[in-house]
């Protein structure tokens, strides 16, 4: 299984007991795929094909002898799919600590390649609701990126949250894309640090920070493993209101696993300059 476009390289092992390989054919559905002559490396041709549009394809190779005689391999079925699979876990409800609408996405990888990182992107909003903890927009289309990479068989979660200023509940469809690369972490801000006031596990399994804020100020939450390397919350700065705030932790997009999972995570809130 791959994802479209897909780019693959299909290789045959082909041999001739009482003389020699002729010439080696790949063949995909019934089209004859003309990419010149086949690499070769002993008994091995291979040939690779690229942007193959979605789509279910046979692939077989017909080989030739020095005497003009003929075999054909046996078929071998390739899935292109687009885009990477997205489930729904969790419905739309309020956390009631945050006021924030919240649901939770399950992205799965059913392809034999490792998915560097992955990008949900949310359509359908209204214009008054927002992505309250997005990683970024592309073109206007707020998305979640994840931190970590999704192994082949594999799958990764990621917590939606929305302000709606109305109240409503929003009804979001989501667009999957996978990235190349791995993003890199980000640094580490430089500010000053406040207290906390309050830290506790939530019974479904977060962490809850409370602090008190300036109004007109930003802030970060940054996390560790160790006390020692400190890497910043994935979301926009958290704007300061001149009360406390509550910020959860639920793991992706914000920190790369949800605290639960963790040996061990210690934070602290940064007041930016």
């Amino acid at each position: 299984m791959f994802l479209a476009p897909a780019h693959f390289t299909i290789v045959a092992e082909a041999s001739d007991a009482d003389g020699s390989i002729a010439s080696v054919q790949f063949i995909m559905q019934t089209t004859n795929l003309d990419t010149g002559e086949p690499a070769r490396l002993a008994n091995r041709y291979s040939t690779a094909v690229t942007n193959v549009p979605r789509g279910d394809y046979v692939l077989m190779v017909v080989v030739k002898d020095n005497g003009g005689l003929s075999s054909t391999s046996a078929p071998v079925i390739v899935h292109v799919l687009a885009p990477a699979p997205i489930n729904v876990i969790t419905p739309i409800q309020v956390n009631p600590q945050t006021g924030l609408f919240q649901q939770t996405v399950r992205v799965g990888n059913i392809t034999e390649d490792v998915f560097e990182a992955v990008r949900v992107y949310v359509h359908g909003l209204t214009n008054d609701t927002i992505v309250y903890n997005a990683s970024g927009t592309n073109a206007g289309v707020p998305y979640l990126q994840s931190l970590t990479s999704i192994s082949p068989g594999g799958y990764l979660e990621m917590v939606f949250e929305y302000y709606s200023p109305a109240r409503i509940p929003p009804d979001p469809t989501f667009v999957t894309e996978v990235l190349p690369t791995k993003p890199g972490a980000t640094p580490a801000p430089t500010g000053l640090q406040v207290p906390v006031h309050r830290g506790l596990f939530l019974p479904d399994g977060t962490f809850l920070l409370e602090f008190s804020t300036v109004t007109n100020r930003f802030y970060v939450v940054e996390y560790s493993g160790d006390f020692k390397g400190w890497t910043a919350a994935q979301q926009p700065p958290i704007p300061g209101n001149g009360t406390s705030v509550q910020w959860i932790d639920n793991g992706q997009p914000k920190t790369e696993s949800a605290p639960a999972a963790a040996g061990a995570r210690f934070y602290r809130v940064i007041l930016l300059p």
